[in-house]
């Protein structure tokens, strides 16, 4: 695709070609094992050109790398290119064409695959229409044509943005102030990407997330002209002074968030905050904070395993791969037939629902002699497989004829049992058939049927927003929306986890294909897996119905089905049944 990000554009039949001139180079960004892209300076508006052959060449201009405005502008009159503002939109198109009007204007159609705003918030097209796009106005300036009204976007093609554009996060506290949450963006490779970075961070948390996430930074607070990275792999961030006003803790929190979002970066080792010329004071830290510093702010809990939990004739078992083990902290069955559980993050406590789907049940696993599972709740219609979450609430949603409550739990020792009721927008008139938490408590996936009487409509894959209450425990799902993805579309989704924060698991069929596990980002800019190229073994079709997926760096993707047959993938990709004895609800705790 490198050589796709500077060939020629994909142009209307009848439209004039670009120019073919233009510096072409190679370009080292990152480190040295990284694969050099291509340095591209686009030629000048040549003599005597059309006003079709300019609107072309304004289009190829911005395919300049590294990323920069200066060659498209020179297709400017003095007036459009003082109200350019690139800045607020990308546009990713994979169509494009320019055709010329009786009227003398230039009318540009695209194909559009995805819109990045100005922080670089990335949101697919769901459908993929040829469309009229601008109608450019050109006048002539000593003698040559010059586009007058230019859109205020950038335009560049799918190809260019695969190897240009590198999926990144700005880190951002959550309202406890105790767990950095990512904030998913794409922007450029390039010189300017640390730079990038911490300007993006400065600004706060993009679109609705706003009111969900904190920032520490101080609203005043501005970065220097740039973020250098000196030769030893050190990233110099020199802040104004604005961050002198905040506490020890506040400080700590910046650090966190600032080396959380510059790791990302290829090259960078290490981190040093400075204001009023000299190193930011962070009580019992170096003046370069290393990129391991602020580890306890993860978003993927710490406490989490690689542990996947299953049932074998009715006892509790630990799964890795093809070893099967009795779990060491139960020795007795369990005490009742369960539809589904889940062990806490603790291995302390199981929550189990009942065979018929109407109690929810909780019990020790202490292994004390006599312990049993209590009922928590029996007031269920058909109650769907329980959640822990990273504060020891229990998540279960109890599906009824006109639509879904979701429960929350608090079963804790040191709390009083009870539970409230979440709301979940547009959800509570659903049929949720299976969902997820993500591990830094802020997201929440389902895959879901719209409710009418008594049909179910098509399953669809939802995501939302968790909205905590004053005790940092869930109040409402909100920001309900569908995921839609750039690349393929999901027929009838089955089940869904996370893998990390930002990328979600969704077994389900893409065409005539068998249920495949997809891994998924969380803003629909990339989908791996499956039928996805590049092509990998496929799962074989094996009546697959649930998904087990964990968010620890050593957890395996685990896909089951009905009668208890279990598959992972191996080193290989290929896929390995774990047992031949039945292992039935397999899950990895929370």
């Amino acid at each position: 695709m490198l050589v796709a990000a500077f060939a020629t554009l994909i142009l209307g039949a009848g439209c004039a070609d670009i120019p073919d001139s233009g510096g072409v180079s190679l370009a080292q960004v990152g480190g040295a094992d990284t694969e050099p892209l291509i340095r591209y300076q686009p030629p000048g508006p040549p003599a005597g050109a059309t006003p079709v052959q300019i609107v072309h060449g304004f289009i190829d201009a911005m395919r300049a790398y590294p990323v920069s405005t200066d060659a498209a502008q020179q297709y400017l009159s003095d007036e459009g290119a003082a109200s350019w503002r690139p800045e607020r939109q990308t546009v990713v198109y994979d169509d494009i064409s320019a055709t010329a009007t009786v009227s003398g204007q230039v009318v540009l159609s695209v194909r559009r695959v995805a819109t990045l705003d100005a922080r670089g918030s990335y949101t697919p097209i769901a459908n993929r229409l040829f469309d009229a796009e601008h109608a450019f106005a050109l006048t002539r300036a000593d003698g040559e044509w010059r586009i007058d009204n230019p859109p205020d976007a950038l335009y560049v093609s799918s190809d260019f943005f695969a190897d240009i554009y590198q999926p990144l996060s700005l880190y951002f506290l959550d309202r406890t102030g105790r767990v950095i949450v990512p904030d998913p963006i794409y922007l450029p490779t390039g010189d300017q990407l640390a730079t990038s970075l911490v300007r993006g961070l400065l600004q706060g948390p993009t679109g609705d997330l706003g009111r969900r996430l904190r920032t520490i930074v101080p609203p005043s607070t501005q970065v220097d002209v740039s973020v250098p990275v000196r030769s030893n792999g050190v990233a110099e961030v020199r802040l104004s002074e604005s961050v002198l006003t905040l506490s020890d803790a506040q400080r700590e929190q910046l650090a966190a968030q600032l080396v959380w979002t510059l790791r990302q970066v290829t090259g960078i080792v290490g981190v040093r905050i400075l204001s009023a010329g000299v190193p930011l004071d962070v009580p019992g830290v170096a003046d370069v904070h290393n990129l391991n510093q602020w580890d306890a702010y993860a978003p993927t809990d710490p406490s989490l395993s690689g542990q996947l939990f299953a049932l074998r004739r009715g006892r509790l078992v630990v799964v890795s791969q093809t070893m099967v083990s009795p779990f060491e902290g139960v020795g007795r069955e369990v005490s009742r037939e369960l539809s589904d559980f889940d062990v806490d993050r603790d291995f302390t406590l199981l929550a189990g629902v009942s065979a018929d789907r109407s109690d929810v049940l909780v019990g020790d696993l202490s292994g004390v002699p006599g312990s049993t599972l209590r009922v928590l709740y029996n007031d269920g219609i058909d109650l769907t497989d329980p959640t822990w979450d990273r504060t020891g609430s229990l998540w279960v949603a109890d599906r009824r004829p006109r639509g879904t409550r979701m429960l929350l739990f608090d079963p804790q020792p040191d709390r009083a049992e009870g539970f409230r009721r979440i709301r979940m927008g547009p959800l509570d008139a659903a049929r949720i058939e299976a969902f997820a938490l993500s591990t830094d408590g802020l997201r929440f996936v389902a895959v879901t049927r719209h409710v009418d009487g008594s049909r179910l409509g098509p399953r669809r894959l939802m995501m939302g927003t968790v909205e905590l209450a004053g005790d940092t425990r869930g109040n409402q799902i909100v920001d309900v929306h569908e995921v839609v993805t750039s690349s393929v579309a999901f027929d009838a989704p089955t089940d869904v986890g996370w893998t990390d924060p930002t990328t979600l698991s969704v077994l389900a069929r893409v065409g005539t294909v068998s249920p495949q596990p997809y891994e998924v980002r969380i803003d629909g800019s990339r989908v791996e897996g499956g039928v996805v190229p590049p092509p990998e073994p496929l799962l074989p079709p094996v009546g697959a119905a649930s998904l087990a997926t964990g968010a620890s760096p050593d957890s395996l993707t685990y896909v089951g089905n009905r009668g208890g047959g279990l598959w992972f993938q191996d080193a290989e990709r290929q896929w390995v049944r774990v047992s031949r004895s039945p292992l039935l609800l397999p899950d990895y705790p929370g």
